[in-house]
């Protein structure tokens, strides 16, 4: 309730995709105020004015200036191109900042879907582990607008 106050939208029932999360951006930010961008993004759908998803670097960049990113959809408005907008913007707006070099991700190996985002955000798969298959876009391959 308090996030659709502060953000003016509607909250389903079905988010936070990643509730685990939220205790943990809590401590970073309140701890270290750096991590302000780092942390958790709200996707929001304008029109419908509606909390759909979250987005986040696990993280500031480490000394290589690599970062993780992790993301996720409300399943009503999942398979309509919302995460994968969202995923280019938040690349995008991590390639802006002077540190970063590279963007990892990963995903289940049967997620079709969170595949095709990746894929579409210009990410090459590096390596398949363990059920997971890891992602990474470096900053002279990303082409911003890409979608």
């Amino acid at each position: 309730a308090i996030l659709g106050e502060l953000l003016d939208v509607a909250v389903p029932d079905s988010w936070p995709v990643f509730p685990e999360a939220f205790g943990y951006w809590r401590y970073l930010l309140a701890y270290d105020p750096a991590y302000i961008g780092w942390a958790n993004w709200i996707v929001t759908h304008r029109r419908d004015k509606i909390a759909i998803g979250e987005c986040s670097f696990k993280g500031r960049p480490d000394s290589l200036g690599s970062v993780s990113l992790g993301y996720g959809i409300v399943p009503e408005y999942q398979r309509r191109g919302y995460g994968a907008e969202a995923v280019q913007a938040l690349v995008g707006w991590a390639f802006a900042q002077s540190p970063v070099s590279a963007i990892h991700a990963e995903t289940l190996d049967g997620n079709r879907a969170s595949i095709r985002i990746l894929e579409k955000t210009g990410m090459s798969q590096m390596v398949a582990q363990d059920g997971r298959l890891h992602w990474q876009l470096r900053r002279e391959h990303f082409s911003p607008g890409g979608l």
